[in-house]
């Protein structure tokens, strides 16, 4: 994907997708998966059925249409945004629309991230501060540690304490 704008996101709210034009039923998700795909899809796959899969989530390899107005209609239709911080989250300029579309909506963004990025959230923080979501950060940031069932159980509670 092309380098992410810095644009600083607008802090209008966004309309909920008709019930005419819904391009992946049923346009309304509790949550919406962002992710870099070469550094979380196992994650966000894992998260995706641990979080009730479809209808539940919006994941963008599991919907029909994954055009770039369908990634917006799912996070205007969700009402929780899950991003998945790594290291080229904000490299990506599809996160980064998809981040700002969740903001200018006003969506309940809940951060969590992989093991591997812990060391670097400080310095992704900043990133995002520097590109103008001054939000993120503030809220503790939850890993994700999947690779044993117990653990994985434990991040889903944790993650849906903090879904509204």
């Amino acid at each position: 994907a092309p380098p992410a704008a810095a644009a600083a996101p607008a802090a209008q709210a966004v309309a909920a997708p008709s019930a005419a034009r819904i391009r992946n039923p049923p346009g309304k998700w509790k949550s919406f998966l962002s992710h870099v795909q070469g550094e979380a899809g196992k994650e966000a796959q894992i998260l995706f059925y641990e979080l009730g899969g479809a209808p539940a989530c919006w994941l963008d390899v599991k919907m029909g249409d994954k055009s770039v107005d369908a990634m917006m209609e799912g996070v205007t239709g969700s009402s929780n945004f899950l991003l998945i911080l790594t290291p080229g989250y904000f490299d990506r300029a599809f996160c980064v629309k998809e981040l700002q579309r969740a903001e200018r909506g006003r969506k309940n963004i809940v951060i969590c991230h992989t093991p591997s990025t812990k060391p670097m959230l400080s310095t992704l923080f900043q990133q995002a501060h520097r590109m103008g979501f001054s939000g993120i950060g503030k809220e503790e940031s939850v890993e994700l540690v999947l690779n044993d069932p117990e653990f994985t159980a434990l991040v889903t509670a944790k993650l849906k304490r903090k879904f509204k």
